[in-house]
């Protein structure tokens, strides 16, 4: 167009990178049946494409071949299935911070019971069937995370390392994650020996924030996530140019966090099952009120049944509109490395 200026010609791959980008994405959406996500990034092409009107062939600068080569190397990426497809997560977690005050010990029974209630109900005007309670304790153990003293070489990588124990089970998980669909599902998170499982998997927070992951987890000996030679070992991920040299890790904040999870309450989207839990945090095992109260509920699938994550997306909704929902909020390894700002200094 004449009177409107096109940011996106000529299409060089330089200039066209992020809006190629963009349309990966969006072509991503829709293959995991993400109506409503593709929805919003079509509205941002659309957007970048105001005015940008394609000239006929030889009558501009544009350099259709680059853009092509441009779409070409995304493709070529490891990770990704044949011709060219990016696998999606096996699982989708969505997850709300709850006002910890409302769990004192004072009041936790009628807490839970009322919150098990409310999202009862929540769940049946979202069409999902909805088995079980949150009322009874089912984990109690101690969680912590890892990083570097002074550099927070992990948290920089974007990775995050958390070990659980729980009696003698000690289980250490290795974490990519980002907010880029496409770095997460070409990264390799292919665990060294059966002893180590991964997952894939996408984190939606309110309003509708969506952090992908990958991640391995596997049992550890005492003192074996301290040391940067046996950690490389044990996760070989860690081995990347970006992380070398790795120095000697320490527990953040040297911070236990006790943690107990409420309920596996089973859920039923249609083709596809899942589970909903309540998760509390104590900063030590003598405190009555915790810190952090997360409601969460997985959807176990591929994304590739469209009503199935509909009726999930309606009973998230439905849950951000309780009184004690803290729609505007952290997540917990975020609040966990806040503990304590100059560990990264």
């Amino acid at each position: 167009s004449a009177s409107t200026p096109c940011p996106l010609l000529p299409l060089t791959v330089d200039r066209a990178g992020g809006f190629y980008d963009m349309l990966l994405q969006m072509m991503l959406f829709l293959y995991q049946a993400r109506r409503r996500q593709a929805v919003m990034l079509l509205t941002v092409v659309a957007a970048a494409l105001a005015g940008c009107l394609p000239e006929q062939p030889g009558q501009g600068d544009a350099e259709p071949a680059n853009a092509v080569q441009d779409i070409a190397t995304v493709e070529e990426q490891p990770g990704m299935g044949q011709n060219g497809d990016l696998p999606g997560p096996d699982s989708y977690e969505y997850k709300l911070l709850l006002d910890p005050e409302l769990f004192g010990a004072s009041r936790l029974d009628n807490a839970i019971a009322t919150l098990d209630s409310r999202a009862r109900e929540a769940a049946a005007r979202a069409g999902v069937g909805y088995r079980g309670a949150l009322n009874r304790l089912k984990k109690v153990r101690d969680v912590a995370f890892l990083d570097v003293p002074g550099e927070c070489t992990l948290r920089k990588a974007s990775y995050v390392l958390r070990l659980r124990t729980g009696g003698t089970q000690r289980l250490a998980t290795l974490k990519f994650r980002s907010q880029d669909a496409i770095a997460v599902a070409a990264a390799s998170m292919q665990p060294g020996d059966e002893s180590a499982k991964s997952r894939y998997e996408e984190d939606i927070k309110p309003p509708d924030q969506h952090i992908y992951s990958k991640s391995m987890t596997r049992p550890v000996n005492a003192g074996d996530l301290e040391d940067p030679a046996v950690l490389s070992r044990l996760f070989p991920p860690l081995r990347s140019v970006e992380l070398q040299p790795l120095g000697m890790l320490a527990i953040i904040g040297d911070l236990n966090i006790h943690e107990h999870v409420w309920g596996k309450t089973r859920l039923d989207f249609g083709d596809q099952k899942g589970s909903m839990s309540l998760t509390l945090w104590y900063r030590s095992p003598g405190d009555t009120t915790p810190v952090v109260a997360e409601l969460s509920f997985r959807y176990a699938g591929s994304g590739s049944d469209s009503a199935g994550i509909e009726r999930a997306w309606r009973l998230f909704e439905a849950l951000q509109r309780l009184e004690w929902a803290m729609t505007e909020s952290q997540t917990k390894t975020a609040y966990i490395y806040g503990l304590e700002p100059g560990f990264c200094n």
